[in-house]
């Protein structure tokens, strides 16, 4: 059964009554709204509330409907116009404290994304960089053992260190853990124990890092990377399903995106980088 969202009834009247918009237009905003929302409340970490919307919020929404509903760029233009009619609304009658969509654009038809690949066979060098930020390098960790971007805010020390089988890796791992010396040793955690709340919180911090290592390094753009490396690979799509944790048919459109809206470019090792013995 859907969940209604905040204000539908209020946004009805708005929509019709200021915006003089027609019943039909109006319900398909609402629609839209009601799954975008359904979404959210299924997939936060925190408590489904307008005001813990944010910006990562939207997009990882928009990156839904393009990964895993398979929706044409066009239909999810148009699901974000819908979406953004609902927050302002919000936002001018004060029932929120901060716009989420301010820098949020539509996709784009043309643009091809480039995502560097294979860059997981250097983190033994890389978390050796003193050029990197710790979150950089161990949201790479995170990305390189197949975890989903939704479930990196509340991963433990204790749960990826025992993936790990890579000597050095393991001994960085396990040197972060007794610096951080808490109690709930979440790996991405705040000065007050508890989980980030927020994937563009850490997006913000490390993002300086981006123009060294070259590469893309939000939560989507890494996890992104991280797939096209690993179906380029030797795998069949049984293994490849359990591996990414994806559904058949996410996987058929990867592939598709390889082919018509995706260049990958080997990763490379910045010149400064120290090379491991």
């Amino acid at each position: 059964m859907l969940i209604s969202f905040p204000y539908q009834t209020a946004l009805r009247n708005w929509l019709i009554g200021e915006r003089r918009l027609s019943s039909n237009t109006a319900t398909r905003i609402a629609n839209s709204v009601t799954h975008f929302w359904n979404y959210y409340t299924v997939n936060s970490i925190k408590e489904a509330t307008l005001n813990n919307i944010n910006q990562s919020t939207i997009a990882e929404y928009l990156d839904f409907l393009e990964q895993q509903k398979n929706f044409k760029k066009s239909t999810i233009n148009k699901y974000l116009s819908y979406i953004r009619s609902y927050f302002t609304f919000l936002y001018d009658h004060n029932l929120i404290t901060h716009y989420p969509l301010v820098n949020i654009k539509g996709r784009h038809f043309s643009r091809q994304h480039v995502y560097k690949i294979n860059w997981m066979k250097d983190l033994p060098i890389l978390i050796k960089s003193t050029k990197l930020h710790t979150e950089t390098k161990l949201l790479l960790i995170c990305i390189a053992l197949g975890y989903e971007t939704k479930s990196i805010l509340s991963l433990k020390y204790s749960t990826i260190i025992s993936q790990v089988n890579n000597k050095e890796i393991k001994s960085y791992l396990e040197d972060c853990k007794n610096k951080q010396n808490s109690k709930n040793n979440y790996i991405f955690e705040t000065s007050d124990g508890h989980p980030y709340a927020s994937q563009f919180n850490i997006e913000q911090h490390i993002m300086a890092d981006r123009n060294y290592l070259g590469m893309q390094l939000t939560f989507q753009s890494l996890r992104r990377s991280y797939i096209y490396s690993v179906i380029q690979q030797n795998y069949t799509d049984t293994e490849l399903l359990k591996k990414l944790h994806i559904s058949a048919a996410s996987l058929v459109n990867y592939r598709k995106n390889l082919i018509y809206f995706v260049k990958t470019e080997q990763f490379e090792l910045p010149v400064t980088t120290v090379k491991a013995n």
